[in-house]
C-alpha cells in the first residue's frame, strides 16, 4: 500500500530528527545556538507530522489496514497517535515551550551551583507551566481527554489517565502510612551490620563489574544512555547524570541501585526489534514499561539472594567488606532497609512511594490551575511533613531537588508507581516460570534472565500498549493488590 509506505518514509525521518533532538537536550552547555537548533528541529517535526499529506495517508491506511501485516498495523497506530498529539499545535507555541524548558533547566543548573537564586528558577518555571498548560488545553477536546493533566500523562504512556492513576494512588495512599510505620518499627530492632564508608572509586569499580556481567557493556555507555531517556512527542529532556560520586561514600547501596537501573533500561533499548528501529513501533510502548525495566533490576534482581551471592566476592574484594557485614543475609537486610530521605533519588523502595504520591498531587494541581507555582515551596513542605514528619532543610531538598519539573516534564514521575507494580508482577512471572530463568545468576550467568526479557518484552517494541503487554506476560494488567502483597512479603514477613 503506497500510502503506508509513504508514512514509513516520513516517520523514519521524524525518528532521525527526534534522535538528534535527544542528543542536543542531553548537552548541558549553556548555548543560544543549542536552543535555536532544538527549536528548528522541533518545528521541522511539527511541520512534517502535522501536514495534510500525513493526515490523508493515515486516514487512507487506517481505512485499508486489512492489507497490512500485524506489525505494520501496530506501526500505523503508533504513527496515528503521534499525529493526533501534534495536530494543530501552533509553531510559535512549540518553539516557545522549547525555549522556556531549556532556559528554565539552565537556570536550575546555575541554582544548583549556587549562582542563581531560587526565585529566578520559580519565575522561569511559571513560564514553563503556563506554556505547557496552554499546549495541553489545546489538545483536551481533540484527544478526548478528561483534563489538561490527562493530556500530559498520555504524552509519556497512552495507557495512563488521571482516572486510572487516581485509583492506583488512592489505593496505595490508604495502604502506605500504616504499612511504612509497621516496617520502620519492625526494622528498628534489626541487627543488620551496615558496611563501612566506601570510597567512590571502589564503588565505581563494583558498578563496572556489575554492568559488564549483567548488561554486557560499559558503565559509561549505560550512564550516557540515561541522559537521553525521557521522550514524548512534545519534547525530550534528560535527567541529571548520576554516578557513585554523586552519592558520596556513606551508602554504597545508592550506586548499586543506580547502576542496575541503568542496566535494565539500557538492555531494553539495546534489544528492541532492529527491523523497526527507525519506526514509531520500534520504540518502547510507554513510560510505564520503560521504567519497569529499570526497577526490575534495581529493586528485584538486586535483592535476589542468588544475585547477592554473585556480587559478594566482588564486594569483599572491591569494597573491603569483612566480618558480619560480608554475609548474604546481612547484605539482604541492608538492601531492604527502609529509611526515609528528603530526596527521591536517594529514597528506598517504600519511601519513594510517598515522594511520587506527593508529586502526583502537586502536578495535577499545578497543571489544572489549582495551585500557583509561587505556592509550590510551601505545598511541598506540607506534603513532606505529612508523609515524613519532616521538612526540607533548603530549596535543594525541596521541589528543586531534580530537573523533572524545570525541564517541563509533567506526567512522567507518577508513572514510577505503576511501573513499580508492573516490575513486581514481571519478576514474579520470571520466578514462577516453568524454566529456572534465574538459575545461573549466582554464578554470574544472566543469559536466562536477559533471554526471558528479550522474548517476552524487548522483542515486542511498541507493538502492544504497556498494560496489554503486561497482561500478556503476567495474565493481569496493573495489579495493585499483588504489589501490596509483595511489599508485605518483602518487608513484614522476613
Amino acid at each position: 500500500m503506497k500510502h503506508y509506505k509513504f508514512l514509513e518514509q516520513v516517520f523514519a525521518k521524524v525518528c532521525h530528527v527526534i534522535g538528534v533532538v535527544r542528543v542536543l537536550y542531553a548537552d548541558d552547555s549553556d548555548s543560544d545556538s543549542k536552543i535555536s537548533r532544538i527549536c528548528t528541529l522541533r518545528e521541522v517535526v511539527q511541520e512534517i507530522v502535522d501536514s495534510e499529506a500525513v493526515a490523508e495517508s493515515i486516514d487512507f491506511a487506517l481505512a485499508n489496514k486489512g492489507q497490512l501485516g500485524d506489525w505494520e498495523v501496530a506501526n500505523l497506530h503508533c504513527m496515528n497517535r503521534m499525529y493526533k498529539r501534534l495536530r494543530g499545535l501552533p509553531i510559535d507555541l512549540v518553539s516557545g515551550l522549547v525555549k522556556a524548558r531549556v532556559a528554565c533547566r539552565m537556570k536550575w543548573m546555575l541554582f544548583c551551583q549556587g549562582n542563581e537564586p531560587a526565585r529566578s528558577v520559580l519565575e522561569c518555571l511559571a513560564d514553563v507551566v503556563r506554556l505547557s498548560s496552554e499546549a495541553a488545553a489545546m489538545k483536551v477536546e481533540d484527544l478526548g481527554a478528561a483534563s489538561k493533566y490527562d493530556v500530559m500523562l498520555g504524552a509519556y504512556d497512552g495507557d495512563l489517565t488521571t482516572k486510572k492513576m487516581d485509583e492506583v494512588f488512592t489505593d496505595m495512599g490508604a495502604f502506605f502510612r500504616q504499612f511504612a510505620g509497621e516496617v520502620i518499627n519492625r526494622q528498628s530492632g534489626s541487627e543488620a551490620h551496615p558496611a563501612k564508608t566506601v570510597a567512590s572509586d571502589k564503588q565505581m569499580a563494583l558498578c563496572r563489574h556489575i554492568a559488564s556481567a549483567v548488561g554486557g557493556g560499559l558503565l559509561e555507555a549505560m550512564c550516557s544512555h540515561r541522559k537521553m531517556d525521557l521522550l514524548s512527542e512534545e519534547g525530550v529532556a534528560s535527567s541529571v547524570k548520576r554516578s557513585a560520586d554523586d552519592y558520596g561514600e556513606c551508602d554504597y547501596r545508592l550506586a548499586l541501585r543506580d547502576v542496575l537501573e541503568n542496566v535494565g533500561k539500557f538492555l531494553y533499548c539495546s534489544n528492541l526489534p532492529q527491523k523497526w528501529k527507525h519506526q514509531p513501533v520500534g520504540g518502547c510502548p510507554g513510560s510505564m514499561m520503560y521504567e519497569a525495566q529499570g526497577l526490575l533490576m534495581s529493586r528485584h534482581l538486586l535483592r535476589d539472594r542468588g544475585f547477592i551471592s554473585f556480587i559478594l566476592p566482588a564486594m569483599k574484594k572491591l569494597l573491603s567488606i569483612r566480618g558480619k557485614a560480608a554475609d548474604v543475609d546481612n547484605i539482604y537486610a541492608h538492601l531492604t532497609e527502609v529509611q526515609p530521605n528528603m530526596l527521591l533519588e536517594k529514597s528506598d523502595e517504600v519511601s519513594s512511594l510517598a515522594h511520587v504520591m506527593l508529586r502526583y498531587a502537586l502536578e495535577k494541581e499545578i497543571i489544572n490551575d489549582d495551585l500557583k507555582v509561587s505556592e509550590l515551596p510551601d505545598a511541598w513542605a506540607q506534603g513532606m511533613k505529612y508523609y515524613f514528619d519532616s521538612v526540607p532543610s533548603d530549596d535543594k531538598e525541596g521541589f528543586m531537588q531534580d530537573d523533572y519539573w524545570v525541564s517541563g516534564i509533567f506526567g512522567y514521575v507518577p508513572c514510577r508507581v505503576v511501573s513499580s507494580v508492573a516490575a513486581s508482577q514481571i519478576f514474579a512471572a520470571i520466578k514462577n516460570s516453568k524454566v529456572d530463568v534465574c538459575g545461573g545468576v549466582e554464578n554470574g550467568d544472566f543469559s536466562g534472565v536477559v533471554g526471558w526479557l528479550n522474548k517476552h518484552i524487548y522483542s515486542h517494541g511498541g507493538r502492544y500498549s504497556s498494560t496489554t503487554l503486561l497482561k500478556k506476560i503476567t495474565g493481569k494488567r496493573v495489579d495493585v493488590d499483588s504489589y501490596k502483597n509483595y511489599l508485605i512479603g518483602r518487608y513484614l514477613s522476613m
